[in-house]
């Protein structure tokens, strides 16, 4: 009995031998695969990429493995590469599908997903929403720039130590990233962030062991309880805490005021609510890990990698920091923009990209059906592997291929340039989603550390691994670095711009500026830099900070008081606005300024956005008939006659305090625009009401202008004789934002004076205007002999001479009906009545007193619940008049309503194109609702 089965078990075993994997007729070439296991043998699993290159030698740039019998197809070389997912991108852009990362994303999220109309869907919105909140913009990199300022605290505190930099750089990057999602930041000791960045740290090693390899190729072991069982385990703790965080989105969010991606996409489940559409809470949950994991790992695995060189090549070092010196003279910090004058830091950053490798296998394709390259017949369903390595080091497409060296990214002239091989965030329609955040990224932390900071190579350290651990993902292993302060930088200046918040608080201590202990500062503010948030639950009547009035920032504070009290004459201008912008063109650009501390926190005024700041063609395209392109030229005129006519004369009398080259009309010009939008003008006490007083001449109140963002107000300044006091107007939850109030403004005034517009229809005090003159218009158009046309000349000159209308005058519409009521009841009477009657109006010079009609039936009658009262007569000249008002625009109404209705192309606006179409829009529903209210019904 035995024997036989001893024989058995040879006869299993010859045929075991003798079995062979057959490869497909006209297969790309590759070593002879072993039954079941493939060619697992073959390749040392530590690091694989010298077999795939010895493999490439001998078969060509394209051959072929076997992960157990499944076929893998390795594409070698740039021409082949770009063959395969550019030219027959639609051919190789599927994913494999029975891999166990597959399987734990269960084909949901972007990056993982197979080719399809669904995947297509994901991406495609994906992208949208990632544009929408700054990706490569100027917001995103306001992002980028608050979260490094944390890193280079940390670093300034350990500079003359010894540091560790993993944790840091991965925190950096997690939080980066995390903005976008999630839209706040985690402090790098938060037990979400270290517990999250652990799951995803730990998963990472799974997918980069031997248990991924084995979980793939040997699918019967899939239901032992082996290693890779952790992987799953892991994925599921991570869907909980992503969980957990749509959760509390969906208990805090405003529809339709999205504050991040999980917002924007909460947003749009409830506008496919049961379409049948792939969008879900699930689908948002992998999307999250998708690009949370895409975000962290590759970004600060390229930045350890470039700080590991620098400290192994000084001269590279010291050369990027001669040119960083060079360009950010004079300036607070970098701005991506910048990167056009750094050829030499460009082409250091993008050879640190190509030597980190950092993903060197691509993400794996899959054929969508037979297809052909390069003379091999592929069938559908083959994985393919790009070998991405194969293409940054290849022979021919780089002047060093195997070396660190610069010069592959410049020219002959010292320019930089990025040859087409360059390609480590992949090619074609499965390019990486985040390459736009990451470039911005790696470029802003890389140029402000350098800018600070020397990275030295430890005497103890011994001699550099440059050799990473290899995986998904290249990781550089665990090193650490001796960081020194950069002499080069003024200490006292190099701690300020380090920690501008903390000098802030230091100040505001200094003059007695008194913060709520139930309130704190943070960079966390979800409109400007700073915000103000709560500690714990405010009640409403609570003090959140005081200020004494000599703290605020006006012209009888600053250090040239005296001079601007002396030239109170000469300064007097229609704005009243002169002597403050005076005072703060000296103090904004006095090194030794009292209110530095102050004058750090206010943003960089390259931020500045409000439609003064937009080209003529901007404003005449995106803003014609909303008011604001004749506003904006007023502006202008009267700033450039105020600084050329007042401003330029007087400072040229004082040139030891100003300097015209320095104070220029453009400073001036910001100046005006900040001041605009973020001074406070105390409110006028009438003491007589015959007696009409001036209004109070605007000033700067620290702490309360960075509170000054939105109009759902939670808080209210407060005037006293001796101080101001910000206070809480309603009940403010613990970790809610605080916000001063804009004041109830429609929404073209929200724009043109501060940059800021509300979603439609968020604004309930938005507002429509209608010429006065398009009323007389309307009544031109209506009146046929030439006897009626000289008695409607005869009454609009009339209404003239009375004040009540002219011909730059506006009739204002709100959300309820008309706002100014008493004026246009009056044009429509006066306009609509009989000669009798109006020569007897004219004799007396306008109504007697028992003729003139009740204030609150004016205001019912041309409500907009009124208007049906109205007659015909009146109903036609309102109708016309908000038709003529409509043609002024340059679209219809139904053209911008369904932009914003298609939320894909509304996510590919520009920021400025978004906030003139609410804009727009908001002016022009009030409008067509008026329209459709006196449209006649003969």
């Amino acid at each position: 009995m035995l024997g036989s089965l001893f024989l058995v078990w040879i006869c299993i075993f010859f045929v075991f031998l003798l079995v062979r994997i057959q490869r497909p007729k006209n297969f790309p070439p590759g070593p002879r695969p072993l039954p079941i296991i493939g060619n697992l043998l073959h390749v040392n699993m530590d690091n694989p990429l010298k077999d795939f290159e010895r493999f490439a030698e001998r078969y060509g740039k394209i051959f072929s493995l076997y992960t157990g019998s499944r076929p893998t197809v390795f594409l070698n070389s740039f021409e082949v590469i770009k063959e395969a997912l550019v030219t027959k991108a639609q051919d190789f852009s599927g994913r494999p599908q029975d891999f166990m990362i597959s399987h734990l994303t269960e084909n949901k999220g972007v990056i993982l997903a197979d080719y399809g109309p669904r995947w297509k869907d994901h991406r495609r919105y994906a992208l949208m929403t990632l544009r929408n909140f700054g990706l490569g913009k100027q917001s995103m990199e306001e992002r980028i720039l608050g979260e490094i300022s944390h890193i280079v605290a940390y670093f300034d505190k350990n500079a003359g130590e010894t540091v560790n930099p993993q944790n840091m750089f991965h925190n950096v990057a997690s939080n980066v990233i995390g903005l976008v999602l999630f839209g706040s930041r985690f402090d790098y000791n938060n037990e979400f962030l270290q517990r999250y960045i652990q799951l995803v740290t730990e998963l990472s090693k799974i997918f980069n062991g031997p248990w991924n390899m084995i979980y793939d190729t040997l699918p019967l072991l899939r239901i032992l309880p082996l290693p890779f069982k952790k992987a799953f385990d892991h994925v599921k703790k991570l869907k909980s805490m992503n969980r957990s965080l749509i959760a509390e989105h969906k208990s805090t969010r405003v529809p339709g005021e999205p504050r991040d991606f999980i917002d924007c996409y909460l947003d749009e489940l409830d506008k496919r609510k049961n379409d049948g559409s792939t969008f879900s809470d699930d689908q948002l949950i992998m999307n999250i890990l998708d690009l949370h994991f895409a975000g962290t790992d590759t970004t600060s695995n390229t930045l350890l990698t470039a700080f590991l060189y620098l400290m192994n090549h000084s001269e590279v070092q010291a050369k990027c920091q001669q040119e960083i010196d060079d360009v950010l003279a004079g300036k607070d910090h970098a701005s991506y923009e910048d990167r056009h004058d750094m050829p030499y830091t460009m082409a250091v950053i993008h050879e640190v990209q190509r030597v980190t490798n950092t993903v060197p296998l691509s993400v794996f394709h899959c054929t969508t059906k037979d297809t052909e390259l390069m003379g091999y017949n592929i069938p559908k369903g083959t994985v393919i592997i790009p070998n991405l390595t194969s293409v940054l080091k290849e022979e021919g497409q780089w002047k060093f291929p195997h070396e660190f060296n610069p010069a592959n990214f410049l020219n002959e002239q010292g320019q930089f340039e990025k040859p087409e091989a360059f390609i480590p965030f992949s090619i074609g329609p499965r390019v990486c989603l985040g390459e736009g955040l990451a470039r911005m990224e790696l470029f802003l932390v890389f140029v402000t550390l350098l800018r600070r900071f020397q990275f030295v190579w430890p005497d103890d350290a011994g001699e550099p691994d440059y050799t990473p651990v290899y995986g998904i993902t290249m990781t550089p292993k665990p090193y650490r670095m001796h960081i020194k302060c950069r002499q080069t930088i003024d200490d006292e200046k190099c701690v300020l711009e380090l920690d501008p918040l903390k000098h802030f608080l230091l100040w505001c201590d200094s003059v007695k500026l008194t913060l709520s202990d139930k309130v704190y500062l943070s960079k966390e503010g979800s409109v400007a830099e700073y915000g103000m948030l709560a500690k714990e639950d405010i009640e409403e009547g609570h003090i959140l900070f005081s200020i004494p009035r000599e703290t605020l920032l006006h012209q009888g504070t600053t250090k040239v008081k005296k001079v601007l009290e002396e030239g109170k004459k000469t300064l007097e201008s229609a704005s009243g606005w002169v002597p403050l912008l005076l005072g703060l063109l000296y103090e904004y650009t006095c090194s030794q300024s009292h209110w530095k501390p102050y004058l750090s926190l206010w943003p960089d005024f390259r931020t500045l956005d409000q439609p003064m700041f937009w080209s003529d063609e901007e404003r005449e395209k995106l803003l014609k008939g909303t008011g604001i392109p004749e506003a904006v030229n007023t502006d202008l005129k009267k700033l450039q006659d105020e600084y050329n006519n007042i401003v330029l004369p007087f400072m040229k009398s004082h040139p030891d305090l100003w300097d015209p080259e320095k104070h220029n009309l453009e400073l001036y010009k910001s100046l005006v625009a900040f001041v605009m939008a973020y001074s406070f003008q105390e409110p006028v006490e009438e003491e007589d009401e015959e007696e009409e007083k001036q209004p109070n001449p605007p000033m700067m109140v620290p702490m309360a202008d960075m509170l000054n963002h939105v109009s759902k107000h939670n808080a209210n300044l407060e005037y006293t004789p001796d101080c101001l006091r910000m206070v809480s107007v309603r009940h403010i939850e613990k970790g809610e934002e605080v916000f001063n109030t804009y004041g109830q403004m429609a929404n073209w005034q929200l724009l043109h004076m501060y940059g800021f517009a509300e979603p439609f229809p968020t604004n309930s005090n938005d507002t429509a205007d209608i010429q006065m003159s398009s009323v007389y218009k309307a009544a031109v158009q209506v009146t046929q002999s030439e006897a009626d046309q000289r008695l409607l000349v005869d009454k609009w000159n009339m209404l003239c001479e009375m004040e009540i209308v002219g011909e730059k005058g506006v009739f204002i519409f709100g959300q309820s009906g008309s706002l100014t009521y008493s004026e246009l009841y009056t044009t429509l009477k006066v306009l609509c009545m009989p000669v009798q009657d109006f020569e007897e109006f004219c004799e007396n010079e306008g109504w007697e007193e028992d003729g003139e009609d009740d204030d609150d039936e004016m205001e019912q009658a041309l409500s907009f619940d009124g208007l049906t009262g109205l007659s015909a007569e009146w109903k036609r000249l309102l109708h016309t008049a908000a038709a003529l008002t409509l043609d002024s625009y340059s679209e219809d109404v139904e053209t911008d309503r369904r932009r914003l209705e298609d939320q894909g192309a509304l996510a590919e606006l520009s920021s400025r194109e978004r906030r003139a179409l609410h804009v727009r829009y908001g002016q022009k529903s009030i409008l067509q609702r008026l329209q459709q209210l006196t449209k006649s019904t003969s």
